[in-house]
């Protein structure tokens, strides 16, 4: 089991609506070959915080510092199987400086189907105190599910991929009052990677509606949650 850290030199995001988001799969199937080494898949993340939400804080602030930590799991979209590999991440941002902390790990189906089962706490505090400054103990908050499809392009050999389906799973609810579990009317697309230009074979992207902005799951999911207890 290895630790990497990973630099995101572009992280470009486009947002369009969700229900639009076939048109746009259709055209991306037709005009590029899927991704070979990462398939299609479900992916699951559990979101840890404190009971203060200190993480969640930063990123609604706009903090200089802001940090995230989560444990990452794929499903099989046709089968609803979950890999056998999963990740722990750490994803800190410095002002415009990123970076990503990821280790590989036995997914362990437990931490899905008992969200608070102790024994996942254990581990991620473990992971927290040895690669962040965070002191204060973490617990699970919140899952964010969506469905992603990955491509290449042709030209440039750049990865690229449509989320959509986005969507608030299991929460904590000793913090949250949440009744709901709208799916997003947002679709993401985005592009990783390191390139001087904007690919010319992307710019189709205008015929689609899609816009050019730094769309957050994070955030868009985390602020549903938080609206029953803001009385909104």
């Amino acid at each position: 089991m290895n630790n990497s850290v990973e630099s995101f030199d572009y992280e470009i995001k486009f947002v369009g609506e969700n229900h639009k988001a076939y048109l746009l799969e259709n055209y991306l199937q037709k005009s590029f070959a899927p991704d070979s080494e990462f398939p299609e898949a479900i992916i699951s993340s559990v979101y840890y915080d404190t009971m203060k939400l200190d993480l969640l804080n930063e990123k609604i602030n706009s903090d200089y510092e802001k940090t995230k930590i989560r444990y990452r799991s794929y499903l099989n979209p046709q089968t609803g199987e979950r890999s056998k590999v999963s990740f722990k991440e750490i994803k800190h941002k410095l002002g415009d400086k990123r970076y990503k902390i990821r280790k590989q790990v036995q997914t362990k189906k437990s931490i899905f189907e008992d969200f608070l089962l102790a024994g996942s706490s254990i581990e991620m505090n473990e992971f927290r105190a040895e690669f962040t400054n965070l002191r204060t103990p973490i617990e699970p908050m919140f899952t964010i599910q969506y469905h992603r499809k990955r491509f290449v392009t042709q030209r440039e050999k750049i990865r690229i991929c449509l989320d959509q389906k986005i969507h608030v799973g299991q929460y904590n609810q000793r913090v949250f009052n949440y009744k709901k579990n709208n799916v997003s009317k947002y679709c993401v697309f985005e592009i990783k990677g390191r390139f001087k230009e904007f690919p010319l074979e992307l710019k189709i992207l205008e015929n689609f509606n899609f816009k050019l902005d730094s769309f957050s799951k994070y955030l868009v999911c985390s602020e549903e949650l938080l609206v029953p207890l803001r009385g909104v």
